[in-house]
């Protein structure tokens, strides 16, 4: 399942971070990216980690439930591709429990980290939206 690493700098920049404008340069994405990266990274080690990573995920789960069901609906998440949300819908009730978004958004994570240390860089994370944008034109 492929949320795109745009997708996630982007929601990361939604939780107050930065606001991304309407049209943007590509050295002024990388400066968002690399500050989004920055922040996720809490101790400041130059990489994000997966307890870094699932914070995150949570944090955003909870902003994006705007009924506060408990749940994730597919026009909650309506910049998801089609069919990934239907991928990450494991029990196929239409909605996301907390414990499928993970699953769905550690898929990403682990695809990112292409050297498999465990952690994901500023670059690795750059190089896996690229091959995701690429794999949408």
């Amino acid at each position: 399942m492929r949320f795109g690493w745009t997708l996630f700098i982007s929601l990361v920049l939604t939780l107050g971070l930065a606001a991304l404008p309407e049209a943007v340069r590509a050295d002024e994405l990388l400066d968002e990216e690399a500050a989004a990266h920055d922040a996720v990274d809490k101790n400041d080690d130059g990489v994000i980690d997966r307890g870094e990573f699932q914070i995150l995920i949570i944090e955003i789960y909870y902003l994006a439930d705007d009924d506060k069901d408990g749940t994730l609906t597919e026009k909650e998440l309506e910049e998801v591709e089609p069919g990934v949300f239907e991928a990450a819908d494991a029990n196929e009730d239409d909605k996301l429990t907390l414990r499928e978004y993970e699953n769905a958004r550690f898929g990403d994570y682990e695809a990112a980290d292409t050297n498999d240390d465990g952690v994901v860089s500023l670059p690795e994370a750059e190089t896996f939206d690229a091959k995701i944008e690429a794999a949408d034109e």
